[in-house]
């Protein structure tokens, strides 16, 4: 088991402990779990069980682990327990990003088709497959998808406990902007691994995987911010 690290004490004091180097130790092991635990096992579950990468057994454990090696570098490695860990879910008070977070990604979809159609990149029609009137299915499958977000995010709650709630205060001296964009960095090589099992599909591998990661610093922004605005994961 490992224990925090100390410093002597001046005056021939009890040693005290040195929070940076705990916390420079928790980072390290909590990265060499999140990464070594999520990759071995997208490993074995495609190459051994030959399980497909949108396959809900292959995901769980994957997307889990940065939240077990949180837990468990809160709870054996540095000990700091999970005070600043964003668990409660302060439904009262942070109501409103929930909502935002609900509604959000909806609504940045139509930012996103609005900016193509400006930049001509797309050419909707009025009706139709693709068209700007969705079918009645398509608006089922919408708010289906918003009813499956729901129950999905305790399954999901590992990554956000990982990278929001553990990692990011953790970098850059928790400075806001660096520490933000080195998670982003973080989590999108986390994610690499996927896009060479089938989870998503380039035909320009280097050039998805770059898009893919500014996509992934332009969530974290996102999720940082409603972190700050509801004090929850």
């Amino acid at each position: 088991m490992t224990h925090p690290v100390h410093v002597p004490a001046p005056h021939g004091g009890p040693p005290v402990p040195d929070v940076r180097a705990t916390r420079r130790k928790g980072t390290a092991v909590f990265l060499a779990l999140s990464f070594g635990g999520t990759w071995l096992w997208l490993f074995f579950a495609t190459a051994v069980l030959g399980l497909s990468a949108l396959h809900p057994l292959l995901q769980l454990p994957a997307f889990c682990m940065p939240g077990i090696a949180a837990f468990a570098v809160r709870r054996w490695v540095t000990r700091e327990g999970f005070a600043d860990a964003g668990l409660r879910p302060r439904l009262r008070t942070a109501w409103r990003s929930y909502v935002v977070a609900w509604f959000g990604p909806p609504l940045l979809a139509c930012g996103t088709l609005a900016t193509a159609a400006a930049l001509g990149m797309w050419h909707p029609r009025f009706s139709g497959p693709g068209g700007l009137l969705p079918s009645p299915g398509e608006l089922l499958s919408l708010l289906g998808l918003m009813l499956v977000a729901l129950v999905l995010t305790p399954v999901y709650l590992g990554e956000e406990l990982g990278w929001t709630g553990y990692l990011r205060p953790r970098l850059c001296g928790g400075a806001l902007l660096p520490s933000t964009v080195v998670t982003g960095l973080i989590w999108a090589v986390w994610h690499f691994p996927l896009a060479f099992i089938g989870y998503v599909e380039y035909a320009d591998v280097g050039l998805g995987l770059l898009i893919w990661t500014v996509s992934f610093q332009l969530q974290e922004v996102i999720l940082l911010w409603l972190y700050k605005r509801s004090g929850t994961v």
